[in-house]
């Protein structure tokens, strides 16, 4: 029941994306990812993070940080609860508000575009860790957007998305040889 226009339009934005591979005269396919194409995407995520974070910092307002910290408290909530979809998408709103608190508009459409949600579920299952685990991590950023230093904050978050890059290799049981790891 739905015309073909908008499954197009959908199709060419997946593959834009790289989750669907176009074939002529055969059609659209998932794409697997390899693992060097995962850790380039979080490699790219942990910039664009770091800049969010630069730069969200002198436009961080009190009800901006209550929205942070409400979005803390469900995390802790989902995964105090072992919610994995639900501590996901808590997580990928609080990286988000700090994206859109930067107020640049090309930064939240590369951001977009790049569909994190999607991966910010992948690191949840992927990595092993525990969701207590990985909500706890974002205490540290919460403490940095606090301090209101822009460095800190932009390194924190970049640290705190490359903190993921060893265990979803490791959960991929390959090995990348120093050349191949993202920077």
């Amino acid at each position: 029941g739905v015309s073909q226009s908008p499954v197009r339009e959908a199709l060419r934005d997946l593959e834009m994306m790289g989750f669907v591979e176009s074939v002529p005269c055969s059609g659209n396919f998932v794409r697997e990812l390899s693992l060097k194409e995962m850790l380039d995407t979080y490699t790219v995520r942990a910039w664009l993070e770091t800049l969010a974070g630069r730069l969200a910092v002198p436009r961080m307002t009190p009800e901006v940080l209550k929205q942070l910290d409400a979005l803390m408290e469900r995390m802790m909530a989902a995964a105090n609860e072992d919610n994995a979809h639900d501590f996901a998408m808590h997580d990928f709103a609080f990286h988000k508000t700090i994206v859109e608190t930067a107020d640049n508009s090309m930064l939240l459409r590369l951001f977009d575009l790049l569909q994190f949600a999607y991966w910010t579920y992948a690191s949840t299952i992927l990595t092993g860790y525990d969701l207590l685990f990985q909500a706890r991590r974002h205490y540290k950023i919460l403490d940095a957007l606090y301090t209101g230093d822009a460095e800190r904050v932009g390194e924190t978050l970049r640290e705190h998305i490359q903190e993921l890059i060893e265990p979803i290799a490791s959960h991929y049981g390959e090995y990348l040889d120093e050349g191949d790891r993202p920077e």
